[in-house]
């Protein structure tokens, strides 16, 4: 947590001092935490796993875990 003790406002601070936040939403009313998800590439005939991969939560996650394990497996 930030104290500031100058009456400067946030928003003069310089941007390299900010740190990036990963928030994710799991329902719409639902608080915003700090989460990983979990991506499970299955085989389609007979249900089984074939491939599992655990990302930051990032609006373009499910796509690149996507991208990735297709390529691994073909």
């Amino acid at each position: 947590m930030l104290k500031w003790i100058s009456r400067a406002k946030p928003s003069a601070m310089p941007r390299i001092s900010r740190r990036p936040t990963r928030l994710y939403k799991k329902a719409k009313f639902a608080e915003a935490k700090l989460r990983h998800l979990s991506h499970i590439l299955m085989e389609n005939r007979n249900g089984l796993v074939a491939d599992v991969e655990t990302t930051q939560a990032t609006g373009t996650a499910e796509r690149e875990a996507a991208e990735t394990m297709a390529a691994r497996r073909l």
